[in-house]
């Protein structure tokens, strides 16, 4: 996979410069297969270290532009204890970028992904629920604080 990179500004760059950000799928091996005989399936993968050159500008699902880490560009999807999937990795890999580390970018938000949000919610001005609504989306996507 291509990772576009691009100049960015603001906030969120800021503190991204120095490294690289990776996106690719990865390969788990499944061994249940016959005795001696290796079953190899894709899975999707949400790699993110949360540096500079996967973060872009781009225009968001609702027509607004913002931040996105390339994995979703919901503006209204609700997070909470239980969600999986790409709108959680978008999060999780925003959250990582703010220097809110959710403990990794897996797709699943459990505990250590609810106690991120609400560092970043506190940060920034926002109800610390640990529920990623309309408004904290709209302050992950924009220019805002940093945790650490």
């Amino acid at each position: 996979m291509n990772v576009r990179r691009g100049a960015a500004t603001g906030m969120l760059s800021a503190a991204l410069v120095a490294g690289t950000l990776t996106l690719a799928p990865a390969a788990h091996a499944d061994t249940t297969g016959e005795a001696g005989q290796r079953r190899v399936t894709q899975t999707a993968a949400y790699t993110c270290t949360g540096t500079a050159s996967q973060y872009k500008r781009a225009t968001m699902a609702d027509g607004t532009t913002g931040w996105t880490a390339g994995f979703s560009k919901t503006m209204t999807a609700v997070l909470n204890t239980g969600s999986q999937g790409a709108a959680v990795a978008e999060a999780q890999c925003l959250l990582k970028g703010y220097k809110c580390d959710p403990a990794g970018v897996d797709g699943r938000y459990g505990a250590n992904t609810k106690a991120a949000v609400k560092r970043y919610q506190s940060k920034n001005g926002l109800t610390a629920d640990g529920i990623v609504g309309k408004n904290t989306w709209k302050k992950l996507r924009q220019n805002s604080y940093f945790c650490g």
